[in-house]
C-alpha cells in the first residue's frame, strides 16, 4: 500500500493486485476497483514512493503504468530485479548485468 499523495488526505491507501491477467488497483476502503493492465504473465507489481506509479513484470520486462494516467508502457526487456527508490519516484532494474536507473515523470527509463 501506499500514500495517495499529490495533496490528498492519506486515507487507508491504495492495492494494486494480479487476478485473471489484469492488473487491478482500489482507493481503499470505497473506491472504484480499476483495470490497469491486461496479458499473460503479469506479475509483481510495486508502488513508486509517492503512490502514482506501478512497475509490474509482464514475463522478463518491466512496465511502468502510471495511476492517473491508465496505459501502461514497457520500460525495459529482459530484466533481472527492480527496486523503486523509498524516498522519490525513481527506480532501478538489472538488464543483462547492468544496473539501469528511470524516472517515470522525465520518460521512463
Amino acid at each position: 500500500m501506499a500514500d495517495l499523495g499529490a495533496g490528498k488526505p492519506p486515507g487507508a491507501g491504495r492495492v494494486a493486485w494480479v487476478a485473471e491477467g489484469k492488473l487491478w488497483v482500489k482507493d481503499l476502503p470505497g473506491g472504484k476497483v480499476r483495470q490497469l493492465a491486461a496479458g499473460e504473465d503479469i506479475f509483481r507489481p510495486a508502488w513508486s514512493s509517492t503512490g502514482r506509479w506501478l512497475l509490474f513484470r509482464r514475463g522478463e520486462d518491466l512496465w511502468l503504468v502510471g495511476i492517473d494516467r491508465g496505459e501502461a508502457s514497457r520500460v525495459a526487456q529482459g530484466v533481472g530485479e527492480f527496486a523503486w527508490s523509498p524516498a522519490a519516484d525513481v527506480f532501478a532494474c538489472t538488464v543483462g548485468g547492468e544496473l539501469c536507473a528511470g524516472e517515470p515523470a522525465k520518460g521512463g527509463r
